[in-house]
């Protein structure tokens, strides 16, 4: 029987926004990309060898998700701005007194 020295393939192909991407371990363990330039290198080789790196893997959004995902990113974003634009007024109100436009504060 002969072993089979583990090699790092080429990477991953796929359509999408790119979630997250890196290298895999023989026990399966994730890491991230060192960006060597491949196990075609004898330094490279060698940091995967010590990372004991067998593949690549990249996780993604299909290109079908795009629109949903900028539509529930910009609801947050106004959701966020609309609680900082009251917490805004609130402080403005309680520091100035609140007093009402127009109204007397003396007798």
């Amino acid at each position: 029987m002969t072993q089979v020295r583990n090699r790092v393939e080429d990477a991953p192909s796929g359509a999408g926004i790119v979630v997250d991407e890196g290298i895999l371990t023989s026990t399966g363990a994730r890491l991230p990309n060192p960006y060597c330039g491949g196990d075609v290198f004898p330094d490279c080789r060698a940091t995967y060898d010590k990372l004991d790196a067998v593949g690549y893997y990249r996780d993604f959004h299909p290109l079908a998700h795009y629109w949903p995902v900028q539509l529930m990113a910009t609801a947050l974003t106004c959701a966020i701005v609309a609680v900082l634009v009251f917490a805004a007024y609130r402080v403005l109100k309680s520091r100035t007194g609140g007093t009402p436009r127009g109204a007397s504060t003396t007798e």
